[in-house]
């Protein structure tokens, strides 16, 4: 429990060098952190939640990684996630239940400058069943591998046609559906990596080689 003087109301302490803290601003009462603040460490951590008497309130955190490039808001536990929240780290935001920095349980949901996932993760990839909405439109629905389509699954483009069928890797790959936007087959049969297997071809049956990979 944190106590420094008899400050009351809204102030900032800087602690000497070579202290475990760095900076508190916020709220103080009687001389504790009490109310919102944020406090910062010596090494780089940054923590901001309400205060009651010199202590974190658990349950409403704000954490940031010495040098910001991590930033995670919910529950956590001493100083790392514990319970729910959302983790922020190069360019996406997971949300989920955490145990440390890695989430736990099956399902998560991961949002991107570009996309929306919701399923199954693995150390913070997309992983097992899930649904990933892409916000041009285009999305998938089925089984990921490490952050990539892989196994069986649904691709829809974004003019309305669509793919059933195996996935390798990010790419249509072995037995296949290509169906337009009105449900009309295209084509169905063996596919290798985005393209009709060269066992056996039908003229109009490709798609956008772009759109798929991860």
């Amino acid at each position: 429990m944190l106590k420094f003087l008899e400050l009351t109301g809204q102030g900032v302490l800087e602690f000497p060098e070579g202290s475990e803290f760095k900076r508190y601003e916020g709220s103080f009462r009687k001389g504790r952190f009490h109310g919102r603040g944020v406090l910062t460490f010596s090494g780089g951590l940054i923590l901001g939640c309400p205060w009651k008497e010199g202590n974190p309130v658990e349950n409403d955190a704000m954490l940031i990684s010495p040098g910001g490039e991590m930033k995670y808001l919910g529950e956590i536990m001493g100083l790392v996630p514990k319970g729910k929240g959302t983790l922020h780290y190069q360019g996406f935001a997971l949300s989920g239940t955490w145990d440390g920095f890695n989430p736990v349980g099956r399902t998560a949901r991961i949002v991107t400058d570009c996309s929306e996932y919701e399923g199954e993760v693995k150390e913070m990839k997309m992983h097992g069943k899930g649904v990933l909405r892409r916000f041009d439109g285009s999305s998938y629905r089925g089984d990921f591998v490490e952050g990539r389509f892989h196994g069986r699954g649904v691709f829809t483009d974004t003019d309305g046609s669509s793919y059933h069928g195996d996935f390798a890797h990010g790419m249509f790959d072995g037995y296949g559906t290509q169906t337009d936007r009105s449900g009309r087959v295209i084509y169905a049969g063996l596919w290798e990596e985005n393209k009709i297997s060269s066992v056996r071809r039908n003229r109009g049956a490709s798609f956008n080689e772009n759109v798929i990979h991860l």
